[in-house]
């Protein structure tokens, strides 16, 4: 049974205000199995907890669920949640080493993030003869990875991310990095319709079924993306 504190109403201030449903519960989770009199503290400590907050009982019910059922702060028990420690990326030793294959692919948006950005990194191709040995030491057994101070990060979207990041191409505006992601992911879906292509070994067979797509299923795709650039530019600064 917790000891009354001296932030607790006097018995000359208690009110009667009513509280939710869903609060008067709460009471119960933390004194479990107890008298009415601890039942009534609780709901007194709710009572002070609300109004140190300028929280009224007409807006209780539009307060954060969150915050109705976590209750005092003298009867929660230390949360569980650790803080990231935050770390500048310029405390990394070395420089950045981006390994893919000596084509394109999905390395190139790292590449170019890391170009415009003015970064300085490496560009490493991997051979396909080193690749059984380079397969098992990266995270998950595919490229690109991009290795940086001791440490292999592995997929491109995570990669992409860091690079832009870096390079100050995220936008600071939450909207402005809302709309860049949308653009982003949906070059993925604009990929996937390219992707059996590259499975393909005739290349005269792989450059007919894409000159295919591309009066069909990519040529929608990219006028939907077309539609999403001119969109931006209407609520974002254009850069033309």
């Amino acid at each position: 049974v917790y000891k009354q504190p001296d932030v607790c109403c006097s018995s000359g201030s208690r009110s009667n205000l009513p509280l939710s449903n869903a609060a008067q519960r709460s009471c119960f989770l933390y004194y479990p199995g107890v008298s009415e009199a601890p039942h009534r503290f609780a709901v007194r400590q709710y009572i002070t907890w609300f109004k140190q907050r300028k929280i009224t009982a007409m807006n209780i019910r539009s307060a954060p669920r969150a915050a109705a059922m976590r209750g005092p702060a003298a009867l929660r028990k230390p949360s569980r949640v650790v803080a990231p420690t935050r770390r500048s990326v310029q405390v990394y030793a070395g420089k950045p080493t981006l390994m893919y294959w000596a084509f394109p692919g999905r390395a190139e948006v790292a590449r170019l993030c890391f170009t415009i950005g003015g970064i300085d990194f490496e560009d490493k191709h991997i051979e396909f003869a080193t690749w059984p040995e380079l397969k098992p030491k990266t995270p998950f057994g595919q490229v690109p990875v991009l290795q940086l101070d001791g440490q292999m990060i592995a997929q491109s979207f995570a990669i992409d991310h860091y690079a832009a990041k870096l390079a100050g191409l995220v936008p600071s505006d939450p909207l402005a990095a809302a709309l860049a992601d949308q653009a982003y992911a949906f070059c993925e879906d604009i990929l996937q319709v390219l992707v059996p292509t590259f499975r393909m070994q005739d290349p005269e067979e792989a450059k007919k079924a894409r000159q295919e797509l591309a009066g069909g299923a990519l040529k929608e795709k990219l006028e939907l993306l077309n539609k999403l650039v001119v969109s931006a530019c209407n609520v974002l600064p254009c850069l033309t």
